[in-house]
């Protein structure tokens, strides 16, 4: 992972801009659009107390939507997504990786996800009524839907 000591300015970027979403906040007002719900594609291993870059950033913007003006929050946290054609080079060969470990029977929660699976399972769990304000799906959840 990228850490914030190795790539100081594109941390503090982003830093900068993910705590407040203040912008955000201003182009997505429930109250003047009638949206109550929003569904986020994050990662798994999100936290904002994270060492590491990448899920440092996701969880930032994990709280930063849970505190806007929705009913329902449906965070969507996959393992690696298969974006089929559109792979990048390492994306190809952390997924060949992920294939073979998971027919050895190790790391199945982070079998890859294909993008058109994991957008099936986000309009199913969109037509559902919630009782949580906030509601978090890891991959094993997300497979289960």
């Amino acid at each position: 992972g990228i850490c914030e000591r190795n790539t100081p300015s594109l941390f503090t970027i982003f830093k900068n801009l993910i705590p407040d979403f203040s912008l955000l906040r201003k182009k997505v007002p429930r109250s003047k659009n009638g949206v109550s719900t929003l569904l986020l594609v994050s990662s798994v291993g999100s936290s904002s107390k994270s060492p590491f870059f990448y899920p440092k950033i996701k969880g930032q913007l994990e709280d930063a939507v849970c505190k806007m003006d929705f009913d329902t929050v449906h965070i969507f946290q996959p393992p690696f997504l298969d974006r089929g054609t559109f792979l990048r080079s390492n994306e190809k060969s952390g997924i060949k990786f992920l294939n073979i470990v998971n027919k050895l029977g190790v790391l199945r929660s982070q079998m890859p996800m294909p993008v058109s699976f994991l957008a099936k399972q986000m309009i199913r769990v969109s037509y559902r009524e919630s009782d949580a304000k906030v509601k978090t799906y890891n991959p094993k959840q997300i497979w289960k839907l």
